[in-house]
């Protein structure tokens, strides 16, 4: 069998996901080294501008932020934290979130959210059923997923099905 190259258009492009140059962190901790280094007067500038930069970052929490990761497991989780609250706050502005999330991610990292997405959605079932062959019990995996029980013991049911055993007790699996 030969091993075709997926189309250009399906490569998904890499460069946007990573940082290219220094950090905004980086150059945070270059000024407060800086800082300690300089006399008191000189330090006392430099710290101040270390402070102009934190409130800078957080007035504006979703403006993107040169040099940093935006597909690092932190911002991801702080990504995922914030679209849940905001959804479930019946004052969360929902759109300007949105927008923030739209101007801080590029095409490319919205790519590859999606495409990642589809496939951790496809090994869900999978996870499920290994979790619960490791003993740990439905509730729990549940829990951990975001999941309701009901929905973890169907997806166990449905596997089961799949391979041909016998349905077990709902306390039993």
């Amino acid at each position: 069998m030969k091993n075709e190259q997926p189309d250009h258009d399906d490569v998904i492009p890499r460069t946007s996901a990573r940082p290219t140059g220094p950090t905004l962190d980086g150059f945070r901790r270059h000024l407060l080294d800086a800082a300690e280094r300089s006399g008191v007067v000189q330090g006392g500038i430099l710290e101040g501008v270390v402070k102009l930069l934190d409130s800078y970052v957080d007035a504006y929490p979703g403006a993107p932020v040169p040099g940093r990761d935006t597909l690092s497991r932190k911002n991801l989780h702080s990504v995922a934290n914030t679209y849940r609250a905001t959804q479930r706050h019946p004052d969360g502005n929902l759109e300007a979130l949105l927008d923030d999330y739209a101007a801080e991610f590029s095409l490319a990292d919205i790519r590859i959210l999606r495409v990642a997405g589809e496939a951790v959605a496809a090994a869900t079932p999978r996870a499920i059923k290994a979790a619960r062959d490791r003993g740990i019990k439905p509730p729990a995996i549940a829990d951990e997923l975001g999941l309701t029980p009901s929905r973890v013991y169907q997806v166990l049911r449905e596997l089961d099905a799949k391979e041909g055993k016998k349905p077990t007790a709902r306390g039993d699996q």
